[in-house]
């Protein structure tokens, strides 16, 4: 909400707060992927043993990081070019 106030009322520190809050999403959409490619190599383990029945569930945090972190990307670099620095 401090993010939103801040845009929307072009406060001087916009860019830092945004960089910041930005800079947290995409370490948490790190995380997602990660624990995707983890779950689905687990999958392929357990499918190989005679199990996997949710082998799939892997693809929802992963779709979930990329979609995370590519909003956050987009975002990032245009801020870049649209928010001049102090």
């Amino acid at each position: 909400m401090i993010l939103g106030y801040r845009l929307w009322r072009q406060h001087d520190r916009v860019r830092d707060v945004l960089w910041r809050t930005h800079i947290v999403t995409l370490v948490v959409a790190t995380l997602l992927c990660t624990y995707g490619v983890l779950a689905l190599r687990a999958a392929e383990r357990s499918a190989a043993a005679g199990g996997g029945l949710l082998g799939a569930f892997g693809l929802f945090p992963l779709a979930l990081g990329v979609a995370l972190g590519g909003t956050a990307v987009i975002s990032l670099w245009l801020a870049r070019r649209r928010i001049p620095v102090r």
